[in-house]
């Protein structure tokens, strides 16, 4: 009994091997999955691997990464299992003929859920290999980005990490498991004849007006012009709630997917009228109109979610690249202080009540850490008249008044030239990104002091943000004898140190900082902002450590997660539209021998695929590209000069430019795939 069992288990290997084989095409769409799937678990389980380079760099903290690469696993797992179960069911109604042969034939429904088993192992063990390989390479150039971003000198090398690999040959097993137990349950609840696939009658339906799609194309977009507009207006100010911002957000959001969809089922509409048109010339025109009718309401939803799956597959990374580029440019102009200690007199009600910064105690405490110090800097901040303390609100803070000094020993430190005023002049110091911020030909002091503007104006990487104050683009900066008697509202100390802080060394000195500098005297506050009793936070200490580890870390979750859902996206969305394309065609199976009737021969109908195919695949691609440009249009427009001045608008359509040819890439793959399934299924129609 045992030997038969055994025989019978090589025989369906064998077969499945040589179905595997017959049927390549169609199982590459699970290949291609696996593949997505075994790459990028992978590519997250390095990360938290032991030997993991990142993991061992004293400076750099991996709890937070940890979690995050955990939760995407998990949900990433959860992820593919829906989609390979998807796939697996439409692969299975796909063969239903070859199953229902089978079971004619004697074969039990264990026995067909094995030998489909065996279909999906030789899938996966391919899958697990080729992914294996792509997401070494991936995770190598991703950690060799990384290390560069940290600026260490730590060399890497195309490694295998076993526990990383143990964990993804793991998942790919549970995925198999599940659809072998799926698989088990449908050929128990299913009957012989459900096997039988039931074709479809086909003929031309009814096709819509093209004047509906077209008109609320125009009003959707006046309305999305309306709503952008007036976002443009209120996001500067405020005043305005960020609840009410966000909701501008998601109305353009809206409106942006109410607008693909009318451009879809109007280019379909007005597809299929064309071919109304020719249908007494041309018998291709009339087989074509005739099946695009058919299915017209499947063919739109098809494209319509394909169209918004591309679209969001492409601006996700594109953005993620902007946001990533414009952080890591606007991190290096902060400034590369070691340690900032900055005080803060926002939430202070009473001038006299402004914390001071003692540079000895600085000194011994960093002495007593070991960190040594190069040099302290220390930038006193002024207000031009006390009525701006008073009168100050909320995220509308007066602009800092420096003195010249603290200004040059500042630039000195960054390794700029000193500059020079007049004694009656001013110069602004801005952020680089600000234009036309300070206009004024003179200003009065509260001492006495009137300056005029010397027109000079500086955007250099200096001290960063410290040297601003809150959501205020300009420092004003005059001679060391115009700041006498001015009110001073805050200090900044700047610290170069001679070595580099560990991490767990700067969250130490941070905290201890804090607590000596903040709970040296309880300060009334400023009720208008805070409603508490007791508020300790006077002081502010930025730690570069710190600051470069959350810049890493955000770059890490952000490439990670923005090239993980264009792959995601990408598979689930050419997969579904090939596997919905390919389930038209096979109900089209007695149509084809009509056709071949009507004297349509083999190339004929190879023909009106290719426009078929040719019109279901540039769709939703044409669709996405106008609506990415749109897109970065407005988006570029809303902020130009920071993109300008941070990323570079040429670095920014060239980034999309790469993501929308990768696009354009796997789509004719997918298609390529797809068109040869149907092209051997219509050859073995005709040969009949």
């Amino acid at each position: 009994m045992m030997d038969n069992t055994i025989k019978m288990c090589k025989l369906l290997t064998k077969l499945s091997s040589k179905d595997f084989k017959k049927n390549i095409q169609l199982n590459l769409y699970y290949v291609v999955m696996i593949v997505m799937y075994s790459a990028i678990m992978y590519g997250i389980n390095i990360i938290y691997s032991k030997d993991y380079v990142i993991q061992h760099i004293e400076y750099f903290n991996v709890d937070n990464i940890l979690l995050m690469t955990r939760i995407m696993a998990g949900c990433f797992f959860l992820l593919a299992l829906g989609i390979i179960l998807y796939l697996d069911n439409y692969l299975f109604n796909y063969q239903k003929n070859k199953y229902y042969l089978l079971r004619t034939m004697g074969l039990s429904r264990r026995i067909i859920s094995y030998k489909i088993l065996v279909e999906r192992l030789i899938g996966s063990i391919i899958g697990l290999l080729i992914g294996i390989i792509i997401g070494t390479v991936f995770n190598y150039f991703l950690t060799k980005h990384i290390l560069e971003v940290m600026e260490t000198t730590i060399t890497i090398s195309f490694k295998l990490y076993k526990d990383a690999l143990a964990l993804t040959i793991l998942g790919n097993a549970i995925l198999l498991l599940v659809t072998f137990i799926k698989n088990v349950k449908r050929f128990k609840s299913i009957e012989l004849k459900e096997l039988l696939t039931v074709e479809k009658k086909i003929k031309i339906g009814k096709i819509p007006s093209v004047k509906a799609n077209i008109i609320s194309i125009i009003v959707i977009g006046i309305m999305g012009i309306g709503v952008l507009r007036y976002y443009d207006y209120v996001q500067h100010l405020q005043e305005i709630p960020d609840n009410v911002k966000n909701l501008l957000i998601f109305l353009v959001i809206i409106l942006a997917i109410l607008a693909i969809r009318s451009f879809i089922y109007a280019g379909i509409n007005l597809q299929t009228r064309k071919r109304l048109k020719k249908q007494y010339h041309n018998i291709e025109d009339i087989i074509l109109l005739t099946e695009l009718t058919t299915y017209s309401k499947r063919l739109k939803f098809m494209m319509f979610s394909s169209s918004i799956i591309l679209l969001f597959c492409i601006v996700v990374p594109v953005m993620a690249n902007i946001l990533f580029t414009w952080s890591h440019s606007f991190n290096q102009y902060k400034g590369s202080y070691d340690i900032e200690v900055n005080s803060i007199y926002n939430y202070i009600k009473e001038p006299d009540k402004i914390g001071e910064i003692e540079i000895d105690f600085l000194n011994e405490y960093l002495e007593s850490q070991d960190v040594h110090v190069n040099k302290f800097i220390k930038v006193k901040n002024y207000l031009a008249n006390p009525d701006l303390f008073k009168n100050r609100r909320r995220g509308m803070f007066p602009p800092y008044i420096i003195s010249l000094d603290d200004y040059n020993c500042v630039r000195s430190a960054s390794g700029l030239e000193k500059v020079s005023l007049n004694k009656d002049e001013f110069l602004v110091h801005k952020y680089k990104t600000e234009q036309n911020v300070f206009s004024d030909k003179k200003i009065v002091l509260s001492n006495g002091v009137t300056l005029k503007n010397s027109q000079k104006e500086f955007t250099d990487s200096v001290a960063g943000e410290s040297l601003f104050n809150t959501d205020n683009p300009y420092v004003i900066v005059v001679n060391a004898y115009a700041v006498e008697g001015l009110l001073k509202v805050s200090e900044t100390v700047l610290i170069d140190t001679q070595n580099r802080i560990t991490y767990s060394q700067a969250e130490k000195i941070e905290k201890d900082i804090l607590t000596e500098l903040n709970n040296s005297e309880i300060y009334e506050l400023n009720r208008i902002y805070n409603k508490e009793d007791d508020f300790f936070r006077i002081f502010e200490v930025t730690m570069q450590t710190i600051s470069n580890n959350q810049f890493v870390t955000f770059t890490i979750l952000v490439n990670l997660l923005s090239i993980y859902l264009f792959i995601i996206g990408m598979v689930l969305n050419l997969s579904i539209l090939s596997l919905n394309y390919l389930f038209i065609m096979r109900s089209h199976v007695d149509n084809i021998k009509v056709y071949r009737r009507l004297g349509v021969n083999e190339k004929e109908s190879s023909d009106i695929r290719k426009k078929e195919s040719r019109y279901i695949y540039t769709t939703p691609l044409v669709c996405a590209g106008v609506f990415l440009s749109i897109i970065l249009g407005v988006y570029i427009s809303l902020n130009y000069a920071e993109i300008h001045a941070y990323v570079s608008i040429k670095g920014v359509i060239l980034n999309a430019s790469r993501y929308l040819l990768l696009v354009i890439g796997m789509t004719v793959l997918y298609a390529f795939i797809t068109m040869r399934i149907i092209k051997k299924g219509e050859k073995d129609t005709y040969v009949q």
